[in-house]
């Protein structure tokens, strides 16, 4: 976890691991009170969403967001 205000994660802390399974990706993700959901599906969207479990994860580049939102 790289950052999560407001919520009971510290840096650090695995919120999800990916694994591949066929042609597909499947994660073993920890919810809010920390106990593991396995073989949850997995969707990209783009290059930078992980859509899993109704959650999506997203990594944005800070140098390319201050570029763009100055």
């Amino acid at each position: 976890m790289l950052d999560a205000p407001g919520t009971p994660w510290n840096k650090g802390q695995v919120k999800f691991k990916l694994y591949k399974n066929g042609e597909n990706y499947q994660a073993t993700i920890w919810m809010r009170n920390f106990n593991a959901r396995d073989k949850v599906s997995v969707e990209f969207i783009g290059n930078n969403i992980i859509h899993i479990n109704g959650m999506a994860f997203l990594y944005a580049n800070p140098n390319h967001l201050r570029t763009h939102l100055l």
